[in-house]
């Protein structure tokens, strides 16, 4: 049986207030849910310990061969998060509570599982009704971006290539997560890209369903007037019509990460006129400086005489104003 999982998303899955069991990771695509049950939060200081036992529910292949790759993603999320975690038992179980194999993953085996003979199989699984890893795309065409969904309903987008992008993404969900009507993500959120799951959490802004670095424009009704591998396009119609964010897309994130620059569309001869120009400059900074992060850099506006989503505005730019 072969698993692919290049590309893997995975979710830290924060559980409801009253929840006793910890949803840890979940995985669509290979229909598993992992938990730490009986816990009295998802703070590490309450789950931390030498031996953690996991819960994992297969909601799709029994085989526990599915587990080969999986778990393995999973004990270096748990590394991370408790570096004094060496043993991690576990149950596998379907959805209805019953036992389909048991075993452990060692640290000092870099986490590959171990399935025990039935013989030695401990205690009956626990059952509970439930969740946990890695997220792979449910659908990708085209142009367009991919679109994950959450276990709370909620989708985000953004471009992976599952054969280019070897990386693993962490996203934390859960009650805590907020989504539009339409369900697309509207959150900031602390997210990990990492091949190991080591990597420190970079702070994302999920607008719309698109993950955005060093910008926070939920507050704002922003216009996305193009998004694609290249880059992203937001404009305030309303406070700045003539004027755009750029936000290249950092593939490194998976993410659209503004770097100060502002397209500001006005004509050759508008701009030779200091007022006029200082006026636009003046009513953009007024609708895009409180988005920023307060350690972001000043605004650079890159004048044009006329926006086209479909290229890069950059490049059509006859001037630039500090």
């Amino acid at each position: 049986m072969k698993i692919w999982m290049s590309g893997l998303l995975a979710l830290l899955a924060v559980p409801a207030a009253q929840a006793q069991d910890y949803r840890l990771a979940y995985s669509p695509s290979l229909k598993l849910e992992i938990y730490i049950d009986d816990v009295k939060s998802s703070q590490p200081e309450d789950w931390c310990r030498e031996t953690l036992p996991l819960r994992i529910v297969a909601g799709g292949e029994k085989d526990p061969a599915v587990l080969d790759t999986f778990l393995p993603r999973v004990g270096n999320l748990i590394q991370k998060q408790c570096d004094t975690t060496t043993r991690l038992p576990f149950t596998l179980t379907d959805k209805a509570g019953a036992t389909l194999a048991q075993g452990e993953a060692l640290k000092s085996t870099r986490w590959q599982p171990t399935v025990l003979p039935p013989a030695e199989a401990a205690a009956p699984a626990a059952t509970a009704d439930g969740p946990a890893v890695p997220l792979a795309p449910e659908q990708a065409g085209g142009n367009k971006p991919t679109t994950f969904s959450l276990p709370n309903g909620c989708h985000f987008r953004t471009y992976w290539d599952a054969t280019r992008d070897g990386s693993a993404l962490f996203v934390p969900s859960g009650d805590s997560v907020t989504c539009t009507p339409d369900g697309w993500m509207t959150d900031r959120s602390d997210v990990s890209v990492t091949p190991s799951a080591s990597a420190a959490p970079t702070a994302l802004t999920f607008y719309r369903g698109f993950p955005l670095a060093n910008l926070n424009p939920t507050s704002a009704a922003l216009a996305v007037i193009s998004a694609d591998e290249r880059q992203m396009l937001l404009s305030n119609h309303d406070k700045a019509p003539d004027s755009f964010l750029l936000l290249p897309f950092d593939r490194s994130l998976h993410a659209w990460r503004f770097d100060g620059r502002v397209i500001l569309q006005i004509g050759r001869d508008e701009a030779d006129n200091a007022a006029t120009l200082k006026q636009a400059i003046e009513q953009a900074q007024a609708a895009y400086l409180p988005l920023l992060p307060a350690a972001s850099t000043a605004l650079t506006f890159l004048l044009v005489e006329k926006v086209s989503p479909e290229t890069d505005p950059a490049a059509a730019a006859y001037r630039t104003v500090n």
